[in-house]
């Protein structure tokens, strides 16, 4: 190509994405919105309207299990045994980590995993031991952090959170109402720099 045809399509493309990403794109959609007071309550809304409206896609159901417990923390979607499936970890609330097979919600063999503790928060995957394949780590209620292997295997490596001592009243002194919600701080202008 010679030069001058290679500026022609530059300043033509120029041309055609400052028209596509002109003015619109310098505006924030969350700076124009408006701050309201929590007391006012919710914004009325035409429930009347909401009844004629579909969802977008159609959905059927192709599956459902049930675990050993209530489930109290989201559970991670993952590949956990390598077949380029994914896989679905569930946290229950009391003593077992469960794997289902994503596409038909049988338990994985050597799952559910059993535990001493209670479980409020998702699991996650973390390779503990360096070994390059990542284990399933959950934080349990008593202030640990187990290690599954892929097996269902509990490692004994583990953290342990020590337990600290809260005071009785230790909300006592606190402002009741620490956001100034009539003030907004919408771009992040009154950040607080010091020392804590």
């Amino acid at each position: 190509m010679e030069p001058s045809a290679l500026t022609v399509l530059l300043i033509c493309f120029l041309l055609l994405t400052s028209s596509i990403h002109g003015e619109e794109s310098n505006k924030n959609r969350f700076r124009d919105r408006e701050a309201t007071d929590d007391a006012l309550g919710y914004p009325h809304l035409d429930e009347d309207a909401l009844l004629n409206t579909q969802c977008p896609r159609n959905l059927e159901l192709r599956w459902q299990t049930e675990v050993s417990s209530s489930v109290y923390a989201s559970p991670l979607i993952a590949d956990i045994n390598s077949d380029g499936k994914l896989d679905i970890v569930v946290p229950s609330f009391v003593h077992y980590l469960e794997v289902l097979e994503g596409s038909d919600g049988d338990k994985m063999p050597g799952w559910p995993a059993f535990h001493q503790s209670t479980v409020h928060a998702s699991p996650l995957l973390y390779d503990i031991d360096k070994d390059g394949q990542r284990e399933i780590a959950l934080a349990t209620y008593n202030g640990e952090v187990l290690f599954f292997r892929v097996s269902g295997f509990m490692m004994t490596d583990k953290l342990e959170v020590p337990r600290r001592r809260v005071k009785k009243n230790w909300y006592v002194g606190l402002d009741l109402d620490p956001v100034d919600r009539s003030h907004p701080d919408v771009d992040d202008d009154q950040l607080y720099l010091g020392s804590f």
